[in-house]
Formats: structure tokens, sequence, C-alpha cells
């Protein structure tokens, strides 16, 4: 049994335990974890570009269906250009508003 256990270390420290061999399968190892890394990379960019899109959006609409509220309410109307103001957005006469520049995150 000694001698089968002997042969069978020395077979594969021959064939498989083969410096450039080694060198050759942790080189490809590496290789494709950097390239699945890069796309993993990509894809958060991409849906972190889809999430402030949309987010973009739905507060466009939220500050459009705000102005159109707030344009007839007297009272709050003070409190209406202070946030708006504030935000980029001015008041046109007429009941809309009109944005200055994008919304940004400040």
């Amino acid at each position: 049994m000694h001698k089968q256990d002997t042969l069978a270390a020395d077979h594969i420290e021959r064939r498989l335990l083969q410096p450039g061999r080694l060198a050759q399968i942790l080189s490809s190892v590496v290789d494709r974890r950097k390239d699945r890394a890069e796309r993993r990379t990509a894809h958060i960019a991409a849906l972190r570009k889809r999430a402030a899109e949309a987010d973009a959006k739905l507060e466009g609409r939220w500050m459009q269906a705000l102005a159109w509220h707030l344009q007839s309410d007297w009272t709050a109307r003070g409190a209406w250009q202070s946030f708006a103001a504030d935000r980029g957005v001015r008041l046109v006469p007429g009941g809309s508003s009109v944005r200055r520049h994008s919304l940004t995150r400040r």
C-alpha cells in the first residue's frame, strides 16, 4: 500500500503540480475574476444611473404637482416661493412653474 501511495504522489507531483501549469491555471482564474468584477462594476454604475434618472423624474413630477396645488392657495404661496427658490424653480404667471436648472442633490 505504501508503494501505491508513493507512486500516486509522485505522479501528481510530476504532472499536476508543475510550476508553469499552476501559474497558467492561477492566471486564468485571476483574469476571470477581473472580468467578472469589471462587469459587476459596470452593472452597478448602470443601475445607479437609472435610479438617479428615475429619482429626478419623480421629483420633477412631484414639484409640478405641488406647484399646481399651491398656486391657488395664497396662504401657502410665500412658503412655496421659498421652497421653489431653494430648488431652482421659479413661478410663472398663469399657474405653472419652470425650472431654471436641473435638480441635483446638495
